[in-house]
């Protein structure tokens, strides 16, 4: 064909050549290069699965150890409430032996008040036996008389009027009756007053029983080292050779107001009274084995004295009644005001 005549010479035919062969080589590059990329793109592929599985594993590590956690922090929260339950109920136990205490001590004084007006009425008792014995006596002296001038009267006169003589008779019947009721009455005195006279005597042994089976553990004993125990007794004895010793004394005309530190009251200021302790100086020198005797003396509970941070309000209370006497004008020689 004309048209193709220039077209399949010697230098096209190379020219065709050349390309085939560069086509066949950038091909053949191209395909080897391809199957690098899609070697290395399948390894990081497979290191991604890898790394993928791996992180799997982490986050179901992770998941496991979440659970435990959040399993843990459920049963600490379980037992933190159950705690605080716990601490609610003996809040609750305390107040109801608090009040017991205050009960106790009420009865205590309350039976102490029925003792003296036992005591009171059976020295009532004993004066109202004596009015009638001294009364039988007299009854049984006035029969005796009345007798005497019975006989003496038969003796002077022998035909006496009968019926003068059955009234005579009769009077001393009445006055044997008398006697005879008098008797009986002294009787029943005698036995209400032996009858109360044994119950005063049983309420005395109970509440001796009672005093020495109370006992207080003195102090935390050490390791190795037994308890310290006494009674109310014991520690009132105690307590009283430890005042001057451990803190000063004081008397009842130094009294301070107790009342105005938290958690005293009368009945509790009247019990301190009673154990010597009458000063905000004094309280504010108790040290832990006072506190501790103290407590059993007046049959506190154990650390009431502590809780109610008693020894630091006397303290306070103390200090400001020092700064007063301080501050207070005084007056020089001549009487004038300073």
């Amino acid at each position: 064909m004309p048209y193709f005549d220039g077209f399949f010479t010697q230098e096209s035919l190379l020219l065709i050549l050349f390309l085939t062969i560069s086509f066949l080589i950038g091909f053949v590059t191209g395909r080897v290069a391809g199957f690098r990329q899609s070697h290395q793109l399948r390894r990081e592929r497979d290191a991604a699965i890898l790394d993928t599985q791996a992180m799997q594993l982490d986050l179901n590590s992770v998941s496991e150890r979440y659970g435990v956690r959040e399993a843990d922090i459920k049963r600490q929260s379980l037992e933190i409430e159950r705690l605080h339950r716990a601490a609610h109920e003996t809040d609750i136990k305390k107040g109801q032996l608090a009040d017991e205490l205050e009960t106790l001590q009420t009865s205590s004084t309350a039976w102490q008040q029925g003792q003296t007006k036992l005591e009171q009425r059976i020295d009532d008792l004993e004066t109202n036996i004596q009015v009638l014995q001294r009364s039988l006596k007299a009854a049984n002296q006035q029969t005796e008389h009345a007798e005497e001038a019975t006989e003496e009267l038969r003796k002077q006169i022998g035909n006496i009027d009968e019926a003068a003589l059955i009234q005579l008779q009769q009077d001393v019947n009445s006055l044997r009756y008398v006697n005879t009721l008098l008797e009986q009455e002294r009787d029943d005195l005698q036995r209400t007053l032996s009858e109360t006279s044994n119950s005063l005597e049983t309420m005395l042994q109970r509440k001796e029983k009672d005093e020495v089976k109370r006992v207080y553990v003195i102090g935390k004993p050490g390791k190795g080292e037994k308890e310290i125990t006494l009674t109310q007794k014991e520690a009132a004895t105690r307590l009283q050779a430890m005042i001057g010793e451990y803190i000063p004394y004081a008397s009842p005309n130094e009294k301070d107001d107790f009342k105005l530190i938290g958690g005293i009251g009368q009945f509790i200021e009247e019990k301190l009274h009673g154990a010597g302790i009458y000063t905000y100086e004094q309280m504010s020198m108790f040290d832990d084995e006072f506190i501790n005797v103290l407590t059993a003396t007046i049959g506190f509970f154990p650390d009431r004295i502590k809780r109610g941070r008693w020894v630091e309000q006397a303290k306070e209370l103390w200090e400001e009644k020092e700064q007063a006497k301080l501050t207070l004008p005084h007056r020089d020689s001549d009487g004038e005001l300073a």
